[in-house]
């Protein structure tokens, strides 16, 4: 069934897609192998910079929802996806894939404020 995905299985996604295993535990934009590119979906990107989905991903930028506001913000600009990988107490792993850039950002989040749904 359907998980969410730990940092580890992210890097295999991205390891298997064609990252170089030097990018694979770093921070920001790692864009060897285009893997952002091969995530996207072919259509749905600001200013027509979509991907190829050759991944069968089909990444969709669908933004995120600010804190605090009911807004959703940066839609058709990036694609926002948490991990279940806590690198320490209330920060969490997430990627980014964005409009504009082949490669697949990786940063720590923190979770403190979050709004249950």
């Amino acid at each position: 069934g359907w998980h969410l995905p730990t940092d580890e299985e992210w890097k295999l996604l991205e390891l298997n897609l064609g990252m170089s295993k030097d990018e694979l535990s770093k921070e920001g934009n790692r864009s060897s192998g285009s893997v952002g590119f091969k995530l996207k979906s072919v259509s749905g990107w600001e200013y027509n910079r979509n991907g190829n989905n050759y991944s069968g991903f089909n990444s969709i930028p669908g933004g995120y929802q600010g804190l605090s506001t009911e807004t959703y913000l940066n839609l058709g600009k990036s694609a926002n996806f948490w991990t279940q990988t806590l690198q320490q107490d209330q920060v969490v792993w997430a990627r980014y894939i964005l409009s504009g850039y082949t490669g697949v950002f990786r940063s720590k989040e923190n979770l403190h404020g979050l709004r249950s749904p």
